[in-house]
């Protein structure tokens, strides 16, 4: 049943407090006689369910679904979990007419963008690994994609994973201006020694132990 799309189900996981999904909006907008007119989805209406112990299930539904209704939704997750990330999907079972994935990494280190889908693949293909926002508009329903048996493998998607740390910036300036970046770890420790304590003291202290 095709009004079935307008239930939307996200899951998240909740143990620990590892993740969490806030800021829900939603709303349906339809054309009626040659006017737009958006039906808003009341924030009581959207409800949070645990899902056994370790997930919960955001669920909400789009009123007054019709034949040619638009569907829009944005959210954001906040996650714990830096090595790996759900994957993005701009493709869907519905054509899909705009579709946006923006993150923010609070964290020194490098993500890999794992990309798949032709538009996406041809559209970022010389991506900046400090980009993190991606976007494609008209967007075909996977059922086009034809003698695929696992569609969501081949579909526009993308999914960061965690690389490697990065060294802390400042930090990585110091060692660059004495030439530590690749000595070995007897002579940083003999650089550290040489870093003068006390509160009156100016600039970045670090101490390195066994």
């Amino acid at each position: 049943n095709a009004y079935d799309l307008g239930n939307i189900e996200l899951s998240y996981f909740a143990k620990n407090n590892t993740e969490k999904i806030s800021k829900i909006s939603a709303q349906t907008i339809n054309e009626v006689n040659g006017e737009y007119v958006t039906s808003v989805v009341n924030p009581n209406d959207i409800f949070d369910v645990k899902n056994g112990d370790d997930y919960n299930t955001i669920k909400f539904a789009f009123p007054n679904v019709k034949v040619g209704s638009i569907l829009e939704y944005q959210y954001t997750l906040t996650s714990q979990n830096i090595y790996a990330t759900e994957p993005w999907f701009f493709q869907h079972e519905i054509p899909t007419l705009n579709s946006k994935y923006e993150t923010k990494v609070e964290l020194y280190g490098v993500h890999t963008k794992l990309i798949l889908g032709k538009r996406l693949q041809a559209k970022y293909s010389n991506i900046d690994r400090k980009a993190y926002q991606f976007e494609l508009s008209n967007i075909p329903s996977v059922n086009e994609l034809k003698y695929v048996y696992n569609v969501e493998k081949v579909s526009e998607s993308i999914r960061l994973q965690f690389t490697k740390y990065d060294t802390y910036p400042e930090f990585r300036k110091d060692f660059e201006k004495y030439n530590l970046l690749n000595e070995s770890e007897f002579a940083v420790k003999n650089y550290a020694k040489k870093i003068p304590n006390g509160s009156k003291d100016k600039g970045y202290r670090m101490s390195i132990s066994n």
